[in-house]
């Protein structure tokens, strides 16, 4: 099963809770599989849902934009 690692240490020092949350939006949404290990996250799926990392990217920017409304802040 392949598998795509992110670096996720930027959003730990932000909340800890905001990880939890972008592993559910991701399994929900990209249909993936997701491993939380130390500073990364392991997404794990089909070799389309995991290869595609563009989509994955922008799950995860979608993420992170609604969790910057939600928080009244702004990202790129």
């Amino acid at each position: 099963m392949p598998e795509l690692r992110v670096d996720v240490s930027d959003l730990k020092s932000e909340s800890g809770d905001l990880i939890k949350e972008l592993v559910i939006f991701l399994e929900e949404k990209a249909n993936v599989k997701v491993e939380t290990i130390a500073n990364e996250i392991i997404v794990k799926g089909e070799e389309e849902a995991v290869s595609r990392r563009t989509r994955t990217r922008e799950k995860t920017r979608t993420f992170l934009r609604q969790d910057s409304i939600r928080e009244g802040t702004t990202t790129r």
